[in-house]
């Protein structure tokens, strides 16, 4: 299963809930990729929780999104016989400044 970048747009419950029937859907061996927005990027702002429109950066104007950390997509993808195997991180920085970070992360259903 392949999530590139559309549960971002779901709030945290939203998304677990999503993520619970993609994996039932999933066979033993297979793998879960989901791309999700980065925490710390222009527009983040820390005091709004997780699941919030931005008000400046990239992402202005394009509703509601969930901005993520490493740990946070650890706890929202944790299952049993789930295993996280990986999460990457792209970052596009100019001036000292991410204007946009993609967390990539991968599972494998082991049961």
């Amino acid at each position: 299963v392949i999530d590139v970048a559309s549960l971002c747009c779901n709030d945290r419950e939203k998304t677990r809930q999503i993520f619970l029937k993609a994996f039932k859907k999933l066979k033993v061996g297979g793998k879960f990729f989901s791309t999700a927005l980065g925490k710390g990027v222009v527009g983040y702002e820390e005091g709004m929780g997780d699941f919030f429109e931005p008000k400046e950066g990239i992402y202005t104007n394009v509703g509601k999104l969930r901005f993520d950390d490493e740990l946070s997509l650890k706890e929202l993808y944790a299952c049993e016989n789930f295993t996280a195997l990986n999460i990457s991180t792209q970052t596009l920085s100019s001036e000292g400044k991410a204007f946009d970070k993609i967390l990539i992360f991968e599972g494998l259903k082991n049961a």
